[in-house]
């Protein structure tokens, strides 16, 4: 089945949280097959994903050993200082951001053929709509 990055990186989360619950040996197996295909995909999808962070990233000052892409940044004036207005730093956007954006959503758009069965889940499963919106494309109704 072709998949874009984005339905993969999205079903992971919730694919963890579904196979914490207890289950039939079946079903238990066809989930646990269907999480390393998808799997083998999120750890590139993730990779590249990292790449693009350190590229277009900075250090987050509340987190120094963290990088993190930011939208808006304080506007600097000529010697690099914060231009401070009313006492609040004025904003601009981080040039940054927006080419961080383009390939991220590159990435996300891309589309992988993973060949896997879609799992059965029990009738009597009861599961959030949230969680089964991100793994739609990979259970039978």
């Amino acid at each position: 089945m072709k998949l874009t990055n984005a339905e993969i990186y999205n079903a992971t989360g919730p694919l963890k949280k579904l196979m914490e619950q207890t289950f039939p040996v079946k079903t238990s197996l066809a989930l646990v097959k269907l999480s390393r295909k998808i799997g083998e995909q999120y750890v590139m999808i993730e990779e590249v994903r990292n790449g693009l962070v350190k590229k277009y990233g900075e250090v987050n000052p509340a987190n120094v050993t963290q990088l993190m892409v930011r939208q808006m940044i304080p506007k600097l004036d000529n010697e690099g200082n914060p231009v401070v207005v009313n006492e609040v730093p004025e904003m601009e956007l981080n040039p940054n951001f927006e080419k961080f954006v383009l390939e991220h959503n590159e990435l996300m758009l891309q589309e992988t053929e993973i060949v896997f069965e879609p799992v059965e889940l029990p009738d009597t499963l009861e599961i959030d709509p949230a969680t089964l919106m991100a793994l739609e494309a990979f259970i039978k109704a």
